[in-house]
C-alpha cells in the first residue's frame, strides 16, 4: 500500500503544475502589466517559504522522518520537538521584522509619492509662469 500511495503523487490541494512555454513569453511582454498585477517586493525568506519542494524529496524525506522518529526515546521526541519549537519561534521573528520593515518601507513610499505630486504641480506652475512671461517679452519686442 506504501508503493501504491508513492506512485500516486502529490494530493489533490497541492497540485505540482509546470508552467507553459506560452504563459512565460507572455509574461513581461507588456511591461506596464507586470506594475499592475505582479506581487509586492517580498523578502527572500518569504520567496523561499512560497517555493514547492520537489516531487522526488517528499517521500525521502517522509521515509527519514519515520525511520528517525522509530528510534527516538520519549526524551529524544521532546528534545526534538523543543528544538524545532525555538527555531520555529525565532524564524516567526525574524518574519514579523521583516514585515515591519516592509510596513515602515511601504510608508515611506507613499510620503515620497504624495511629495512628487506636490513637486510636480509646483514644476508645472513654474512652467506656465515661464511661458505667460516669454509671451509677454515677445509681445513687447513687436
Amino acid at each position: 500500500s506504501s508503493e501504491a500511495s508513492e506512485s500516486r503523487g502529490p494530493p489533490p490541494e497541492y497540485p505540482y503544475v509546470i508552467p507553459s512555454q506560452e504563459a512565460s513569453e507572455n509574461y513581461l511582454s507588456d511591461p506596464r502589466q507586470h506594475y499592475r498585477e505582479g506581487p509586492r517586493f517580498q523578502h527572500p525568506e518569504i520567496r523561499m517559504m512560497q517555493t514547492p519542494m520537489s516531487q522526488a524529496f517528499m517521500p525521502q524525506q517522509a521515509a527519514l522522518c519515520h525511520n528517525h522518529l522509530e528510534s527516538l526515546t520519549s526524551a529524544g521526541v521532546a528534545a526534538l520537538m523543543a528544538t524545532q519549537a525555538a527555531s520555529t519561534s525565532n524564524h516567526l521573528s525574524q518574519i514579523e521584522a521583516v514585515l515591519m520593515e516592509n510596513k515602515k518601507l511601504l510608508r515611506e513610499n507613499e510620503m515620497f509619492q504624495r511629495e512628487n505630486e506636490l513637486l510636480r504641480r509646483e514644476l508645472e506652475s513654474y512652467n506656465e509662469k515661464a511661458n505667460r512671461i516669454q509671451k509677454l517679452e515677445s509681445e513687447i519686442q513687436q
